[in-house]
C-alpha cells in the first residue's frame, strides 16, 4: 500500500504544474520536497489522515424514527452506518 501512495505522491508536481489546475485549486499546491524516498514518505506522514467515521452514533427511536427521519428536522434522513438499531 505504501508503494502505491508513494508513487501517487511523486506524481503530484505534474498535477500542480498543469495550467488548468489553476481553475480548481483553492490553496497552494503541496508536493514532496523531492523525489527522494525520505522526502516522499515525510510528505505522506505529515499529510495523511484518517476518514474515520464512527458508526452507531444515532439510535433509532432516540434521534430518528423507523424510516430514518431525524426528529425535529423536516426533510432530513440519516442514510449511512451512523444509524443502527
Amino acid at each position: 500500500m505504501w508503494n502505491s501512495i508513494a508513487r501517487s505522491a511523486k506524481g503530484l508536481p505534474f498535477i500542480g504544474e498543469n495550467p488548468s489546475s489553476d481553475q480548481v485549486l483553492r490553496a497552494p499546491f503541496s508536493v514532496p520536497a523531492s523525489d527522494a524516498e525520505t522526502d516522499v514518505m515525510a510528505f505522506i506522514e505529515e499529510r495523511a489522515g484518517s476518514n474515520y467515521h464512527p458508526t452507531s452514533a444515532c439510535a433509532i427511536g432516540c434521534e430518528v424514527d423507523a424510516t430514518l427521519r431525524v426528529f425535529d428536522m423536516e426533510g432530513l434522513r440519516i442514510v449511512d452506518a451512523t444509524v443502527m438499531p
